[in-house]
């Protein structure tokens, strides 16, 4: 009897270190585990508007790496996928909110859309000098901001794909929770970093290359985190 009981004991403490793991060589391979279903989701990436379908399939799928699921969903109910993507990408544009009020308080709504277009419409875009001679120091509050945004909004994705409640996305105090864990940081890094490769690398080709990169690097991320958000939840 104590024997079993050891034994039981045993087995769930496997179960709990592997729910610790993520298993990143299954996340690289999971939007190609079938093909079918991965050629739907760059095609549909590739047309605006109906790109929302594919970004929520990504959140579809992150749903299932948090409960620990590798397989895919079905491309269905596009109604409810649509939704998903399109309060997804509400969620992500509010995180950034806050780096667009800092712009238009610190330069004013004239100057800064006259220097967003010279910006936009000079080869000098990603020139640093340039950048930093039209905005001024300011550059340097916008850069934390936006960094900010882009580590906090994919918790808030995670929070929202979980509990299904578009509110709880900006719960700040559980945000913050899970963007500040000890398990969060590490797959957020890697992913960013799969996400910037995929870009560079396909980027450049027309149409096919940006919806490759995006729905692939999306998957992967969102497959990553969602992940570590298992672990952070049955933490917190």
């Amino acid at each position: 009897m104590i024997a079993a009981q050891q034994n039981i004991a045993t087995q769930k403490d496997i179960a709990r270190g592997l729910n610790k793991m993520i298993d990143y060589v299954e996340a690289f391979k999971r939007p190609f585990s079938d093909f079918q279903k991965y050629v739907i989701g760059v095609l549909l990436y590739i047309i605006p508007i109906v790109s929302l379908l594919s970004l929520g399939y990504i959140i579809e799928s992150a749903k299932l790496s948090i409960h620990r699921k590798n397989e895919l969903p079905e491309w269905k109910d596009f109604g409810r996928l649509f939704i998903t993507g399109l309060l997804t990408f509400i969620i992500s544009f509010i995180y950034f909110i806050p780096l667009f009020i800092i712009l238009l308080v610190g330069l004013g709504a004239k100057s800064f859309f006259q220097n967003f277009a010279y910006l936009a419409t000079t080869q000098d875009m990603l020139d640093i000098k340039t950048v930093f001679s039209t905005l001024g120091p300011l550059v340097f509050l916008l850069v934390f901001l936006a960094i900010l945004a882009v580590y906090l909004f994919p918790a808030a994705i995670l929070i929202f794909a979980d509990t299904k409640k578009f509110g709880h996305a900006f719960n700040l105090g559980r945000v913050f929770e899970v963007a500040f864990s000890r398990e969060y940081p590490g797959p957020w890094i890697i992913g960013i970093f799969i996400m910037v490769v995929l870009g560079a690398i396909l980027g450049s080709i027309p149409y096919i290359g940006p919806a490759i990169s995006s729905f692939t690097g999306g998957m992967i991320f969102y497959t990553i985190l969602g992940q570590a958000y298992s672990v952070i939840r049955n933490k917190l």
